[in-house]
This record gives C-alpha cells, structure tokens and sequence, in this order.
C-alpha cells in the first residue's frame, strides 16, 4: 500500500517528465500536486490557474494532450 499506490504511479510519472522533487514521500497524498504546483511556479511564476471540470463536464480541448487514448 505505501509503495504502489495512486500517489506512487503519479509521481512517477513527474519524475519521467524530468519534474524535481521525489523522494520516500512520494507515496503520500498531495505530494504530487506539491511538486507540479511547485515546478509551475519556479517555470511560471505566479501565473498558475486552476480549472474545475465537474464530474461529467467537458474537458477543455487544451487539457486533451494529458488524456490520448481519448479522441
């Protein structure tokens, strides 16, 4: 449970994409949207938004990137 989990396999996938940050806590929730929400702000600034989509909402077409399998 603590080493294959949904924050495991997330933040896996920041450390691929060459996001820093990582380490023992990775398994831990709310740990990757630290890291995400950190590599934006030292690429962007203070420039960040968040999106709400609700559930069953349209994803904007600019965010399909994140999700290919979805045409």
């Amino acid at each position: 449970m603590l080493h294959n989990n949904c924050a495991t396999a997330v933040n896996a996938g920041l450390t691929a994409a060459g996001i820093p940050g990582g380490g023992w806590y990775d398994s831990l929730p709310g740990i990757a949207g630290e890291r995400a929400k950190a590599y934006n702000k030292q690429q962007n600034g203070d420039n960040s938004s968040t999106v709400t989509i609700p559930k069953g909402g349209r994803v904007p077409s600019t965010y399909m990137r994140f999700n290919p399998s979805v045409k």
